[in-house]
């Protein structure tokens, strides 16, 4: 084993837009960027006054950013969508560790390999340590191998090394640990789809039973239209209209009720995921599927009230 560096995820947002989600990740910066500088290249960087030597191994452009501990490195695909420039202070707020923290932006890389990420800020794990309280904990670590054939067998001695410990480990591959993140926001979206379906039937089935009871405990009322002279088309469109009320008021207002809420409270998993964000094409969705239902619950009584005699609805006056 060649070299182990520690990292730990921060969890920051961007005071001016929350939904303007990166990521963002305190390191220990002399170990972090030698084990990964074949995953990056060092494209822009802030010039020392006085020539800095900077520890073996890391790219000479790295001495501005290793002699400031509020420095940072970013990728350039986000310092070109947030119009930044080297040199540059910004500010995040904290979620997981709360308050202001400015970083000053010291270099910019551009990934070599694409599943290293070109939006991400990375910064000195001293200054969240040290900032935070000493609260900061390490969230991984990531060992150099010298002898990759041997990561399996390696994988097993660390894990048994921290067995019966307070804090027992999971030790995997790079490329196995990337590969459970995908697996995992995969299926999200198919879990999703799956219970709003099933949130749908039922509310679809609990509309269709009310507007059945309506109508049942109407029919006098029904009779009494027909004999005034209404026709067919206007008693099926009376009943179909009051269930597109019922359902269309519901989902209007619980779709702009989602929205400002979830966007209100700036939700974000405690500062493990992007805050959250409802679309008006979302919301336009939620309308939509509320008429759809309001038209299907209402369709059945509708056209069994315009269908009945009025000696038969009749009956039902009392």
């Amino acid at each position: 084993m060649r070299e182990v560096t520690w990292a730990n995820w921060f969890g920051g947002i961007d005071p001016k837009d929350a939904r303007n989600f990166f990521p963002q990740f305190g390191v220990d910066a002399e170990t972090y960027f030698k084990i990964y500088r074949d995953e990056m290249i060092i494209t822009e960087a802030s010039e020392t006054p006085v020539p800095v030597e900077v520890p073996e191994g890391l790219d000479p452009k790295l001495a501005a950013f290793m002699n400031e501990r509020t420095a940072a490195v970013v990728g350039d695909k986000l310092m070109e969508k947030m119009g930044w420039k080297v040199g540059q202070t910004f500010t995040l707020n904290g979620t997981i560790y709360p308050g202001e923290w400015p970083f000053t932006i010291r270099a910019v890389y551009h990934p070599t390999n694409k599943s290293f990420g070109d939006e991400a800020v990375f910064f000195h794990w001293d200054y969240l340590y040290e900032k935070s309280g000493r609260m900061a904990n390490a969230g991984w670590y990531a060992l150099d191998l010298s002898e990759p054939d041997r990561a399996a067998e390696l994988c097993r001695a660390v894990d048994a090394m921290f067995e019966n410990s307070a804090a027992q480990t999971r030790t995997e591959t790079e490329r196995a640990f990337q590969a459970s993140f995908v697996s995992m926001y995969g299926n999200i979206p198919f879990v999703l789809r799956v219970i709003g379906s099933a949130v749908v039937f039922a509310i679809l089935m609990i509309a269709a039973n009310t507007m059945v009871m309506a109508v049942r405990e109407r029919m006098g009322e029904i009779g009494t239209l027909k004999t005034l002279g209404f026709s067919e088309g206007t008693i099926f469109g009376l009943i179909l209209g009051e269930a597109a009320i019922l359902t269309l008021g519901g989902g209007v207002g619980g779709a702009l009720l989602s929205k400002f809420l979830i966007e209100w409270s700036g939700f974000n998993g405690g500062g493990m995921l992007p805050p959250m964000s409802v679309y008006w094409s979302t919301v336009a969705w939620g309308v939509g599927i509320a008429g759809f239902i309001g038209a299907v619950s209402g369709v059945v009584p509708a056209v069994q009230a315009s269908r009945m005699s009025i000696v038969d609805a009749l009956r039902h006056v009392e």
